[in-house]
């Protein structure tokens, strides 16, 4: 039997119900999740342990730290699960004068994008932030109190309870096999539960995502 989607997600975890979400969000019909397992949270997703943090080196991940955490303070307004956003902090240590001088190249690239409350430590610092740890061999680190933790699941239910209000169709225990092409577009999407005629398709098959790209001779360097 042959089905019909505006646009088709091969990848149900989060990422892919995210998408889902924002598309019919903004009005786009006809969106179908498909997903080889059983049900949510089988994949990626349900293995993920929760950190949040916004402490990296370069500005592209610093950025899309921020826009996440903007999502996340929103997520429960937007979509009626908690996502349960603690900020309880990140703490890096350092032991080295070139692990320190790393620390502030970053400190330096991290505020330029708009994370201004991640702070330099010294020794005291560390003590009066977490007097359990050891500081023989220290001599510095960062704290940024608004990284922290999430619930992975809970924002993939979010998004996919938010989503199928919207009118999004789930396909689950159905594995892509292959994907159609008529005059170089896609066409149509064959799975394991049967056929899907689509004007788009989207992968978010994660760490399979190479896999459904040569479907379609896209080299994709995931592995």
């Amino acid at each position: 039997m042959t089905t019909r989607a505006q646009v088709a997600i091969i990848g149900g975890g989060v990422v892919g119900a995210s998408i889902a979400y924002h598309l019919a969000r903004e009005g786009v019909e006809n969106v179908l999740i498909i997903d080889r397992a059983h049900g949510p949270g089988a994949g990626s997703t349900g293995r993920a342990t929760g950190g949040y943090r916004a402490q990296f080196a370069t500005a592209v991940n610093v950025q899309l730290s921020l826009f996440s955490r903007a999502a996340l303070l929103r997520f429960e307004d937007e979509t009626g699960v908690d996502p349960s956003y603690m900020r309880v902090g990140y703490l890096w240590l350092a032991s080295k004068e070139s692990e320190m001088n790393a620390v502030r190249a970053a400190h330096a690239v991290q505020r330029s994008e708009g994370l201004h409350e991640v702070r330099e430590l010294g020794i005291d610092d560390i003590a009066q932030l977490n007097p359990l740890i050891s500081r023989e061999g220290l001599i510095g680190g960062s704290f940024c109190p608004t990284d922290g933790y999430i619930r992975p699941l809970e924002i993939l239910r979010g998004y996919l309870e938010a989503s199928e209000r919207l009118g999004v169709r789930f396909l689950w225990d159905a594995e892509c096999t292959a994907i159609d092409q008529r005059g170089g577009v896609i066409s149509r999407v064959r799975t394991t539960k049967g056929d899907i005629d689509v004007d788009r398709v989207v992968n978010a098959a994660g760490p399979w995502a190479a896999r459904i790209a040569s479907m379609v001779e896209i080299p994709l360097p995931v592995t």
